[in-house]
């Protein structure tokens, strides 16, 4: 049976030297320096890939996220013209605390032009912009 390598697998793979466990265990110390000076390593076993040595510095470690909220507050705002929620008051007159982004805008607005009483999300910009258009925003993780 073969399996299909997906393209992110091969790009990864493509410019990585490939030595067998064996060849490993004999010049362990030649294939790490290798490793941290050109570039990553395959380890093979019978013909399959099964490991990879890479310079400490390559692989991106699981740090924090990047702090959205403050990437949030940097975005410009966009003036909305023609919404309105049922009180035919201008959607665009949000106050400054409100982030509404253009798909959160265009989410809220069907659902209240289509007659919906509540919008459903955990995303906590979206459930605070929906009173504004008249709808209950219910956090689903609540």
């Amino acid at each position: 049976m073969m399996l299909r390598r997906s393209h992110t697998a091969m790009c990864y793979n493509v410019h990585m030297r490939k030595v067998t466990i064996r060849e490993l265990h004999i010049n362990t110390g030649k294939w790490v320096r290798h490793a941290a000076e050109v570039g990553g390593v395959i380890v093979t076993d019978r013909g399959r890939e099964v490991a990879a040595l890479q310079p400490v510095g390559a692989v991106r470690s699981a740090g924090r996220l990047p702090n959205r909220e403050a990437l949030i507050q940097r975005m410009s705002r966009i003036e909305v013209d023609g919404l309105s929620n049922k009180r035919g008051q201008a959607t665009a007159k949000l106050p400054q605390s409100v982030h509404l982004r253009t798909g959160d805008a265009v989410h809220l607005a069907c659902a209240q032009q289509n007659g919906f009483e509540a919008v459903y999300s955990n995303d906590r910009h979206l459930l605070a912009a929906a009173p504004h258009f008249d709808l209950r925003g219910v956090n689903l993780l609540a």
